[in-house]
């Protein structure tokens, strides 16, 4: 990925409901990236209805630089995102580091640290 806005992305609303899981992103690198990982379910954040289910997204081995933030975990206080595994990812370059909200999972040799929440991690 090349001068891109966003590296891996999993995007989603409130009113599209369904299940998001079992997604691998695995020996992906980056240069330019503005912003390295990308997991939202803030898509439309004035959008209305059922929410999104994220769970199970596995990223390995992605590496690279990015210009602005490492990445983002936004997930819905109704819907957190759980089973979110980082591991031996290496992101350099960045200004702002990882931002999460309602995200749980685990995150081994990764770089920058992880803010994932290792409190609720649920098997599925």
């Amino acid at each position: 990925m090349d001068s891109t806005e966003r590296g891996p992305r999993v995007k989603s609303q409130r009113g599209r409901g369904g299940l998001v899981a079992n997604i691998t992103y695995k020996d992906i690198s980056m240069k330019g990236v503005s912003t390295g990982i990308s997991i939202s379910e803030y898509y439309n954040s004035g959008a209305t209805g059922v929410a999104p289910v994220f769970r199970n997204i596995y990223i390995t081995n992605l590496t690279g630089s990015v210009t602005d933030e490492a990445g983002e975990f936004l997930c819905l206080p109704e819907s957190p995102c759980y089973n979110i595994t980082l591991d031996g990812d290496d992101i350099t370059g960045y200004k702002k580091g990882f931002e999460c909200e309602y995200a749980y999972g685990t995150a081994k040799d990764t770089e920058p640290k992880s803010c994932l929440n290792t409190s609720k991690v649920v098997l599925y």
